[in-house]
């Protein structure tokens, strides 16, 4: 095991600016009450928020929901965490990932690295995103379940009787000032916690995403030889950049994608953030006279041809690759996934720059809003049948593993070995920034979906783009809209509800492509309305008037 005492300095001193910043309470689904509304409750003690102010920024998170930007820090990094977390045995983690799986062990010297910073033997289950699913439906029925398990905050059925059976409550662990024992778990602001309390309980630790997600990315070094700018005014102008980046003849496209991008046209015609409140009364999006304006722009945007022709068949990582070698100027992006892609195709391309664009009002007159998320992607939750000093040490990994950026936790778990995995690269200001190595590219793994660290904007070599992204995340954070089921929960949508998804996003593809009209729409939505739309709107609003006491 790594003797970690001398091997870095250790943080001392008072904080020296705020990096992590609790959402606006207005995130919270409810004030008080006494109810438990839909399986989930707004009187659990929520834990206490202490932030983690020890690595210095010029860019702090904002209190709506935009994230700290680093354009460089301190090296040697600083430990945060004083004694090794982990008692020495076995500890096993499944999580989804979106990356190759990592390699085996014998050969990942980042996962060596790592188990000697956690003092565990940790077994890894890296499972791909397609399949992650399926797998947990077969570990749940067989009751073969690792310590960790990382699951989505919604969309499985009976998800409070689910937890119940099958995990860990994490109260008495976490509620109130308990959750002091695990500083880094602490930093979370308290909106993040809401999405993991069901049963009057506290059943996960919350991994962080960005609250302002998704966003559209442009190649502003594209842009820029083509004289075009990422500031538009309305939906016409928006098509005129769309038109202007497509040269059809030479394989370049707008984007690719179109299902991605018509999450940007939704906020340009001012569809809800999924459900509209009136009054109390839920309102689908799909019901909306906007939504259909933006499905008929949308269309209309791929019959002019901006789209690249296998949009619709190609997958992912082809449409990613397309856009780090400039096929396509534009790419909608989930948290701040285009990090990584800069950094990959950045190395190749030195002249690679990016921009943000904000959607404007569909008929000019000023910026829309941007859809919110709930700032939570996930959550790790710990099996049942644990005995309490077990739970407590896996507590004590999940909070290694929510280390904060710029932290010598941090670069074990986000980067692994320094001089193999990655390396220091000089930023302004004698400060730093640490860049994979192409080694690092190849053993990283996502096992911070079991916990992870908040946010942040660093981007090596590109001090500009985290400029950008960081004036983008938090003007639109400031003034986007806020989900308004964050913290609730309804039955009927995890039964019933996510059902649907797949035939709701294959008319939304057919739509789009021309081959299916507004009345399929209409008819569509009208079918998903009588069996269960309606319903999930009623408990929806039984949810928030139990959190609002009413």
């Amino acid at each position: 095991m790594i003797n970690r005492v001398g091997r870095r300095r250790v943080l001392t001193g008072a904080a020296a600016t705020v990096v992590a910043a609790p959402l606006l309470s207005s995130c919270r689904p409810g004030d008080g009450g006494s109810s438990q509304a839909g399986g989930r409750r707004a009187t659990v003690q929520l834990p206490t928020y202490q932030p983690f102010d020890e690595i210095r920024t010029d860019y702090p998170a904002t209190e709506a929901g935009g994230l700290a930007a680093f354009l460089g820090v301190e090296k040697p990094a600083p430990e945060a965490i004083a004694d090794v977390p982990g008692n020495g045995g076995a500890v096993s983690v499944a999580f989804e990932t979106e990356i190759a799986a990592p390699p085996a062990l014998k050969t990942n010297a980042h996962w060596q690295n790592l188990n000697d910073a956690l003092g565990v033997d940790l077994q890894m289950q890296a499972i791909p995103t397609d399949q992650y699913d399926a797998k947990i439906a077969t570990m749940l029925a067989g009751g073969d379940l690792p310590d960790v398990t990382s699951l989505p905050i919604d969309g499985l059925t009976q998800m409070p009787k689910l937890l119940e059976s099958q995990f860990t409550d994490l109260t008495e662990y976490l509620a109130g000032d308990a959750v002091l024992e695990y500083p880094m778990l602490a930093a979370r602001p308290e909106s993040m916690w809401w999405p993991t309390m069901f049963n009057n309980g506290i059943y996960g630790i919350p991994t962080p995403n960005a609250t302002v997600n998704p966003n559209l990315v442009a190649r502003k070094d594209i842009l820029d030889r083509h004289g075009l700018d990422s500031a538009v005014g309305s939906a016409d102008e928006f098509t005129e950049l769309c038109l202007a980046l497509t040269d059809e003849r030479n394989g370049r496209f707008a984007a690719g994608r179109p299902p991605a991008l018509f999450s940007f046209i939704r906020e340009m015609f001012d569809v809800p953030n999924e459900w509209r409140v009136d009054g109390g009364s839920f309102t689908s999006q799909y019901v909306t006279e906007e939504y259909a304006q933006a499905l008929d722009y949308a269309a209309g945007l791929w019959k002019k041809g901006v789209f690249r022709p296998d949009s619709f068949y190609a997958g992912t990582e082809s449409m990613i690759n397309h856009w780090g070698v400039g096929d396509t100027a534009l790419f909608v992006w989930g948290g701040t996934g285009w990090k990584g892609t800069l950094s990959q195709f950045g190395a190749r391309d030195p002249r690679m720059d990016l921009s943000f664009i904000h959607p404007p009002k569909a008929e000019g007159g000023g910026p829309a809003r941007k859809h919110l998320g709930s700032g939570v992607y996930r959550m790790g939750v710990i099996r049942k049948g644990v005995p309490p000093e077990r739970v407590r040490e896996l507590l004590r990994i999940q909070n290694y593993i929510a280390a904060s950026f710029g932290t010598a936790e941090y670069l074990d778990v986000e980067y692994g070995v320094e001089g193999k995995d990655w390396t220091w690269q000089e930023a302004d200001g004698g400060l730093y920034l640490p860049e994979r190595t192409e080694q690092g590219q190849r053993e990283r793994s996502m096992v911070f979906y079991i916990s992870g660290s908040l946010f942040v904007l660093s981007t090596p070599g590109h001090p500009d783009v985290a400029e950008r992204a960081y004036e983008h995340y938090r003007a639109a954070a400031e003034t986007g809209e806020r989900l308004t089921t964050a913290g609730l929960y309804s039955e009927t949508q995890n039964t019933r509800g996510t059902k649907w998804v797949k035939d709701i996003d294959t008319l939304i593809a057919e739509i789009i492509q021309g081959r299916r009209t507004r009345t399929d729409w209409d008819d569509l939505i009208r079918r998903w309305r009588d069996d269960c739309g309606d319903a999930i709107a009623g408990e929806y609003a039984e949810a928030l008037a139990a959190v609002e006491g009413r």
